[in-house]
Formats: C-alpha cells, structure tokens, sequence
C-alpha cells in the first residue's frame, strides 16, 4: 500500500510538470491483477492525447520504463473535467477562471516571505466561503502549489466548492418553509359509531356568501379605505371562512369591481372608483343622524350603569351599618364567595 501511494505521489509531481499547459488536475490509479490503469483528468484532453494518439503513447512508454511496469500492463486514458472552474488543482494552474464557473465563492491564501524578513499569510477571499464545521469537508476542496524564490518559498492555497458541478447536499443551515395544506371546513359537528360499519355521509355543500355582500361589507365599513381579506373576514364574525373571502375577492378583482394593491409580501382590496357610488346629500344627513341617536344612546347607558352601581353601593353600607348596630352579622352568598 505504501509503494502504490509513494508511485502515484511520483505520478502526479510528473503529470504536473508534464502536463501544466493542458490544464493538468489530477490522476487516479487503478490497479487489477492484469494490468494498471491510469486516468489523467485535464481541461485540454485532446492536447493530452496528441495527434492520432501519438502524446499518449509516449507517455505511457515513458512511465513504463521510468517505473519498471512490465510490458502492455500500462494504459494510460485521458478524461476531460467538466467544470474546470470547481477543480481545485486546475485553478491553481490558472486563476483567471475563478468565479467564472458560477462559483459562490473562492479563497486564496499566499503564505511565505512576502514583504518583511518574516513570513506571513495573505488570504484573498471573494464571495461566500466557509470557514469551520463539517461543512468545510463536505463543500470545500483545497490545493496547494509552491513557489521558488530568493528568499525562500511561497505557498499558494484555494479554496473552492467541491464536485464536478458542486455539491449535491445543501448547507445545513439552509431552511425550506413548507405551504400549509388548505384544511377542509367542518359546518356540522359529526360522532362515528365504531359498531356499525362505516357508512358513507354525503358532503355538506357550504354556499359562499354573494359577492355583493363583501363589496357592500368594503363600501359601507371601510369607506373607500384600503382593506385586508383578514379585516373583511372579521367583519362579517365569523359567517365565512378566510378562504371563501379570498376566492369572492379574486373573482370581484377579474371583473374589475375590486382592485388589489400589493406593499411588499401583503395585499389589500378597495372597491374600484367606477363601482363606487357616493351618496346623495340626503343620505348623508340620514348617516350624520343616525350617528348622532347612536351617541344619545351610550351616554344614557353610561349614565344608567353609572346610577345603578352607586344604588347598589349605597344599599350595602346601610346594610352593614345595621348589623353592626345589631351586634349579629349576616353572611350572604356574595361574602361567601
């Protein structure tokens, strides 16, 4: 096992020095009992290939006598990377194709004697990269090429997306938001009899209230003010239900009774100026009399309430006056409580 990592180690430092224009990313081994195959991945196969497979050839006579493979046990198969902008290796050879594959984000770390007699790290980062976690191995493949200067060596390391076209598995903390399903309504309250086999009950048709009625509801309460179907379901106090509300409003709105306005991620209805009739003058002195009974009639409740509940508190205390005159107190159902 050691000689077989040591030989592909020595495989790759060669294929890298080789193959770097062709856009060399990589190599596999694999090994049967027959024969050893070796699968070189690049950006440019044809170039790896040759002209009627002349490169190839070459190559695979050149490892076999460098790495004394026996005779025709050797064969050497080019395979072109998909997406050569998601191959960390091959981005290390060329970076002008960072972030022109779609990636999210990429990561460059320089490392060495950059600018001062002590070495340092430079991490260029753009877009969205990941850091720490199990993610990091999941989503994350790195490469490291290195430098040969005067004044020692420098090491060059990205980041990229792992996979051919990216990972398969969202991130962890990617969160879907399911629709509720619509629930079915229940008019009338239902019992089962689990003696008896199950008999089929026929479905209660539930007649939605007449369109007329929610234009009426959105004239008369709202005034020509902007109204949610929440706010019209309210107002009719539980007749129908929400659902109901929103398919009469989405035929008013086709037939152009009932306009909808929509502020962000929330809709509102008003009724449209060409069905809206205003009043007459004297409906509207009708409108500011019946206003004014209504106000009469409040005040005389509050007057009344007011009246009754100072009665009812100037009875008890002459009630507790006499049993304490009378030495003997009486306990009644309200004190008991």
């Amino acid at each position: 096992m050691a000689a077989q990592i040591s030989k592909k180690r020595k495989l790759n430092e060669f294929f890298t020095r080789e193959l770097a224009e062709e856009g060399y990313s990589g190599v596999e081994v694999r090994v049967t009992p027959a024969r050893t195959e070796i699968i070189i991945r690049a950006t440019h196969t044809q170039e790896v290939l040759g002209e009627k497979g002349r490169r190839i050839r070459e190559l695979t006579a050149l490892i076999q006598k460098r790495f004394k493979f026996p005779e025709n046990t050797v064969e050497l198969y080019a395979e072109k990377v998909q997406n050569r902008g998601l191959c960390a290796i091959a981005q290390c050879e060329s970076l002008r194709y960072k972030l022109l594959a779609g990636l999210a984000g990429c990561e460059v770390v320089v490392s060495g004697k950059l600018r001062a007699a002590r070495a340092k790290s430079m991490k260029f980062v753009d877009g969205f990269m990941i850091h720490s976690g199990q993610p990091i191995r999941d989503y994350v493949d790195t490469a490291v090429r290195h430098v040969m200067l005067r004044q020692g060596v420098l090491g060059i390391k990205d980041w990229d997306p792992t996979g051919k076209i990216g990972p398969k598995k969202s991130l962890p903390d990617v969160v879907n938001i399911m629709e509720p399903k619509e629930e079915p309504l229940i008019t009338q309250p239902t019992s089962e009899d689990f003696q008896r086999p199950p008999q089929d009950i026929p479905a209660t048709t539930t007649s939605p209230i007449p369109q007329q009625d929610i234009k009426m509801i959105m004239v008369g309460t709202k005034l020509r003010i902007e109204a949610k179907d929440t706010d019209i379901s309210n107002n009719l106090h539980g007749a129908v239900t929400k659902a109901i509300v929103q398919k009469v409003l989405t035929s008013l709105v086709d037939k152009e009774e009932v306009v909808c306005k929509t502020y962000g991620k929330q809709s509102v209805y008003v009724v449209s100026q060409e069905q809206f009739e205003s009043p007459s003058p004297d409906e509207l002195n009708n409108m500011d009399a019946e206003i004014e009974d209504l106000k009469k009639e409040v005040n005389d409740y509050k007057e009344r309430n007011k009246q009754l509940q100072s009665g009812d508190h100037n009875n008890r205390n002459e009630e507790r006056l006499q049993e304490l005159k009378s030495g003997t107190k009486s306990v009644s159902v309200e004190d008991k409580n």
